[in-house]
C-alpha cells in the first residue's frame, strides 16, 4: 500500500546543493530512490531529503519517515510555494 504526506505536516522547504545521484550502471534510479536538492521540515522538527524514484519516463518523489516511503504526491506546489 502507498503511504502519502499530508501537505499540512509539511512545515518549511528549502534547496540544497545537488547530492550525488544514485543511479545503476544502466542509468536508472536505485530501488532507495536518488536524492534531490530539496529538502522538508515536517511536525518532528526534523528535516528530510525528498527522494526521486523513477520508473520508464514516469517519476515519484517521496520522504524516508521511519523506514517508511511516504510519497508527495500532489504536495509538489505546495512545496514550491514554500521555497
Amino acid at each position: 500500500m502507498v503511504e502519502y504526506l499530508n501537505s499540512s505536516e509539511i512545515m518549511a522547504a528549502k534547496t540544497t546543493q545537488q547530492p550525488r545521484p544514485r543511479l545503476d550502471v544502466y542509468g536508472y534510479t536505485l530501488r532507495g530512490g536518488s536524492p534531490s536538492n530539496v529538502m522538508v521540515k515536517l511536525q518532528d522538527g526534523r528535516w528530510r531529503r525528498v527522494y526521486e524514484l523513477c520508473f520508464s519516463n514516469c517519476g515519484s518523489q517521496f520522504v524516508k519517515v521511519g523506514g517508511t516511503n511516504l510519497f508527495l504526491g500532489h504536495v509538489e506546489d505546495h512545496i514550491k510555494n514554500l521555497i
